[in-house]
Protein backbone atom coordinates (compact mmCIF):
# COMPACT_ATOMS: atom_id res chain seq x y z
CA UNK A 1 0.00 0.00 0.00
CA UNK A 2 2.75 2.00 -0.57
CA UNK A 3 5.63 3.74 1.98
CA UNK A 4 3.62 5.16 4.12
CA UNK A 5 1.14 2.52 5.07
CA UNK A 6 0.99 1.15 8.34
CA UNK A 7 1.35 -1.89 9.88
CA UNK A 8 -1.94 -4.19 9.65
CA UNK A 9 -4.09 -4.32 13.17
CA UNK A 10 -3.34 -7.17 15.20
CA UNK A 11 -5.40 -9.98 14.75
CA UNK A 12 -5.92 -8.55 11.21
CA UNK A 13 -4.39 -10.06 7.67
CA UNK A 14 -1.07 -8.40 6.64
CA UNK A 15 2.32 -8.67 6.34
CA UNK A 16 4.45 -7.66 9.51
CA UNK A 17 7.84 -9.91 8.47
CA UNK A 18 9.42 -12.21 6.32
CA UNK A 19 13.06 -14.12 5.74
CA UNK A 20 15.40 -14.08 2.91
CA UNK A 21 18.24 -16.86 2.25
CA UNK A 22 21.18 -16.19 0.57
CA UNK A 23 23.58 -18.26 -0.95
CA UNK A 24 26.73 -18.25 1.88
CA UNK A 25 28.15 -16.92 4.95
CA UNK A 26 29.95 -13.87 2.61
CA UNK A 27 26.30 -12.77 0.83
CA UNK A 28 25.21 -12.49 4.26
CA UNK A 29 28.37 -10.70 5.75
CA UNK A 30 27.84 -7.77 2.94
CA UNK A 31 24.64 -7.60 3.47
CA UNK A 32 25.20 -6.52 7.16
CA UNK A 33 27.80 -4.05 5.63
CA UNK A 34 25.48 -2.42 3.92
CA UNK A 35 22.94 -1.81 6.50
CA UNK A 36 25.83 -0.60 9.12
CA UNK A 37 26.69 1.71 6.50
CA UNK A 38 22.72 2.93 5.69
CA UNK A 39 22.65 3.54 9.59
CA UNK A 40 20.28 0.65 10.12
CA UNK A 41 20.65 -1.08 13.35
CA UNK A 42 20.34 -5.04 13.24
CA UNK A 43 21.55 -7.82 15.57
CA UNK A 44 22.17 -11.58 14.70
CA UNK A 45 19.92 -14.45 16.36
CA UNK A 46 20.76 -17.33 17.80
CA UNK A 47 20.89 -19.32 14.84
CA UNK A 48 22.94 -17.25 13.48
CA UNK A 49 20.08 -14.86 11.10
CA UNK A 50 20.64 -11.14 10.40
CA UNK A 51 17.45 -9.66 11.69
CA UNK A 52 16.08 -5.97 10.87
CA UNK A 53 12.74 -4.10 10.88
CA UNK A 54 12.19 -2.62 7.30
CA UNK A 55 10.88 1.40 6.99
CA UNK A 56 7.72 -0.07 6.55
CA UNK A 57 8.35 -1.63 9.81
CA UNK A 58 8.48 -5.46 8.79
CA UNK A 59 10.55 -8.07 10.26
CA UNK A 60 13.52 -8.89 8.17
CA UNK A 61 15.76 -12.31 8.74
CA UNK A 62 18.39 -12.95 6.67
CA UNK A 63 20.15 -16.33 6.48
CA UNK A 64 22.86 -18.48 4.75
CA UNK A 65 20.18 -20.88 2.89
CA UNK A 66 20.83 -24.68 1.80
CA UNK A 67 20.60 -25.78 -1.63
CA UNK A 68 18.01 -27.98 -2.58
Amino acid sequence: HGPAARQPAPGTAGLRGFELAVQDAPQLAAIERRLADAGVSSSTDDAGALTFTDPAGNAVAVSVGSSP
